[in-house]
């Protein structure tokens, strides 16, 4: 039985589905059948009590009346008249103190009437129903008691008619259940065959392209629907992640390709300082006592300017790497922004002036106060014209400045006023696939590579300032295709709640 039921949970699911039709039929014309048959038989047994117990009391009152003049023989002529009903076997009349009077027993039969009766009323065993009861005599007085004892062919026969009847109706049922699935099973089996071989055509060659075919619009049309729509949700996050793994694997060659040049940048970056503080020191140590004043205070000068130079080689990465760890804190104050334009602009002035440039700039009328870190700004505004300068060559650089009441995008919205401050110069200008990255940490513009050099470091560092303020900083072209212009904007005032904006480029 095990074999079966393990060979039957592996089969298709058509035999399957045959197997369960036929086995849900046959149980239930079964139990149909059972219900039935069990209802008319107790009716057969209730309609042959009530039978029996009429003979009984009209055969046994006339019977009884024969006590009065003890005629056993007459009594017993009386009882033989139960021949006539096939089916009593037995049938003893009793006096009132249970003695034996007279009796009846069928052609055949080897019965015998039981010397102490059991309870009056009547019981059914495995072959035979037995009544036993009171006789009441003409004059309604109780003169003896009845016992009689039928057999239950009658209701065997009816059982066999029905167990047959039952049997054909069964096998009946059984086989055009098994055609009914037959033909229905296709309708089951086929969608879902078909939507299994899509599954395994997916896993086989990995094409989520393939759909299963809908073929009806039921329930297993529905599933069809579901697992198609599913396919199409893999495929396009399939193609979604084939794109963010080759835009990471563009990221991560570019990121290389940055380091590889960061390091090689850096290593000259660091020596060119280094030798120059080495060297000039070293010669005024070794001309101290020969040369004079002039040419060992330019000695000492040179080396101060080295020295410099490698300061703000690692303050700039030491600004990065706090920058990065979120670990910087702004210390704002309300000033006016012009002015700390003007101060950088003082400060750089022998700069410009040195490459034959000049500097424009000229402060907005009814110019609102702002809340900035006053350093950190000095120092954007000090990387941006320092890289105007060293971009150009006898151009003019301007500086503008202007208020945006909806400058500042919050989610989306524009919400707080803001100020913008370009700069503008007219020298070699950025490829225009260039003006996003060039914000990234050591990366240099391949225009600027043999120009001017750098540790790709200061715009980084700029955008970081900038965002800290909540501000957004990008770079353009100019459109008559001389020069670039950087743009940078910030609330006037510091936002409660917010740490960043929505940004022109991120």
């Amino acid at each position: 039985m095990r074999r079966i039921i393990n060979k039957l949970l592996h089969s298709s699911i058509k035999h399957k589905l045959i197997v369960l039709a036929m086995f849900v039929s046959g149980v239930a014309i079964f139990l149909l059948s059972s219900a039935f048959i069990l209802n008319d038989v107790r009716d057969a047994k209730h309609s042959m009590v009530q039978e029996i117990a009429l003979l009984n009391k009209v055969i046994g009152s006339r019977a009884i009346s024969r006590l009065a003049f003890d005629q056993e023989s007459k009594a017993e002529k009386d009882l033989y008249d139960l021949y006539q009903i096939p089916s009593i076997r037995l049938a003893c009349l009793y006096k009132n103190n249970g003695e034996l009077f007279a009796l009846y027993l069928k052609k055949g039969e080897s019965l015998s009437c039981p010397k102490k009766p059991l309870q009056f009323g009547y019981w059914f065993n495995w072959s035979s129903l037995v009544i036993y009861q009171k006789v009441f005599s003409l004059g309604g007085q109780a003169d003896g008691a009845m016992y009689i004892e039928s057999d239950l062919n009658e209701i065997y026969s009816h059982l066999a008619i029905y167990a047959v009847t039952t049997s054909i109706v069964i096998i009946l049922v059984i086989i055009i259940a098994y055609f009914l699935t037959v033909r229905l099973q296709a309708v089951i089996s086929t969608p879902i065959l078909s939507l299994v071989g899509s599954m395994q055509s997916i896993r086989e060659v990995r094409d989520y392209s393939a759909r299963a075919k809908i073929l009806y619009n039921d329930e297993l049309g529905l599933l069809a629907n579901s697992f198609n729509e599913m396919l199409s949700e893999i495929e396009r996050r399939d193609q979604f992640l084939e794109q963010k793994v080759q835009e990471r694997t563009e990221d991560l060659e570019y990121a290389l390709k940055v380091k590889e040049d960061f390091l090689s940048n850096m290593s000259h970056e660091i020596r060119t300082p280094i030798h120059g503080v080495i060297s000039f020191v070293r010669l005024l140590v070794e001309e101290w006592n020969t040369s004079d004043d002039d040419i060992l205070f330019n000695y000492a000068q040179r080396a101060h300017k080295s020295s410099d130079r490698l300061l703000a080689l690692i303050n700039n990465l030491l600004d990065m790497s706090k920058f990065e760890k979120g670990a910087v804190q702004l210390e704002r104050k309300e000033l006016l922004f012009s002015d700390l334009i003007q101060t950088v602009i003082a400060e750089t002035s022998g700069v410009v002036e040195a490459k034959h440039e000049k500097l424009v700039f000229q402060p907005m009328a009814n110019e609102p106060l702002v809340e900035v870190d006053e350093g950190r700004m000095a120092q954007v505004m000090t990387n941006l014209i320092g890289n105007a300068v060293k971009y150009s060559e006898k151009g003019t650089i301007r500086i503008s400045q202007s208020v945006n009441p909806e400058a500042i995008f919050l989610d989306g919205v524009a919400q707080a006023p803001g100020m913008i401050i370009s700069i503008s110069d007219e020298g070699i200008g950025i490829p225009e696939d260039e003006l996003v990255k060039i914000f990234d940490k050591f990366f240099e513009s391949s225009l600027t590579k043999t120009k001017a050099g750098g540790t790709g470091l200061g715009l980084a560092i700029s955008r970081e300032i900038v965002k800290a303020h909540l501000g957004t900083i990008w770079a353009e072209n100019n459109k008559n295709g001389i020069g670039s212009t950087f743009t940078f904007m910030f609330p006037l005032k510091e936002i409660p709640g917010v740490t960043q904006i929505t940004e022109k480029y991120v």
